[in-house]
């Protein structure tokens, strides 16, 4: 027991010193390090950081990855920062009351057609209170957050990772409750 926390806190302790390096990149305006990687894998670390919070909101979690996702080209810990964010910001919408609720992370191939090549397009989804009529303009404004304690930076700051890839970061309503954030990125 004891050393599964130790390694647990290794690797935290790893994970926030790439996190660290990554955002003296980003103050220094330099451009993303973009590198292959198996996003199923960045998925599956974020989901795993992620396993108490959303075990603490008794939330359910489902995923539906597509086996094509090895060959993702952007910057990892950028991806990791938003998928993360956005499971947060799930999690959050489904933990109040606790329990009953549903957190989705699925992804899905977009074949290429003419001078653009193949995406995957990632979807984060929860069934909490939807998007309350609020678009995805208003939700990446600096400081806007509906959250009490929210600074309103996340969603903002996922939204220029994602456009610094070529993708669009989107949002919309689920049928019958919930919210589903969406981005693209080229494989």
């Amino acid at each position: 027991d004891d050393l599964v926390a130790m390694n647990e806190i290794v690797r935290h302790a790893g994970k926030a010193g790439e996190i660290v390096n990554w955002i003296r990149r980003q103050a220094g305006r330099s451009e993303p390090v973009r590198k292959p990687f198996d996003l199923n894998k960045v998925i599956a670390d974020v989901l795993q950081l992620r396993k108490r919070y959303v075990q603490r909101a008794g939330a359910k979690l489902e995923t539906d990855l597509c086996t094509d996702a090895s060959d993702v080209i952007a910057d990892r810990i950028g991806i990791e920062q938003v998928l993360s964010n956005l499971v947060r910001n799930a999690t959050d919408a489904v933990s109040d009351p606790p329990g009953g609720g549903k957190l989705g992370v699925f992804t899905s191939c977009i074949p290429g057609t003419g001078s653009d090549g193949r995406r995957i397009r990632v979807v984060v989804q929860d069934n909490g209170p939807g998007l309350q009529g609020r678009t995805i303009d208003t939700l990446c404004t600096t400081f806007y957050s509906t959250k009490r304690d929210g600074m309103g930076l996340g969603l903002g700051i996922c939204r220029t990772i994602v456009e610094s890839h070529g993708g669009i970061l989107d949002a919309q309503d689920v049928p019958g409750g919930g919210a589903r954030f969406s981005f693209t990125l080229p494989l």
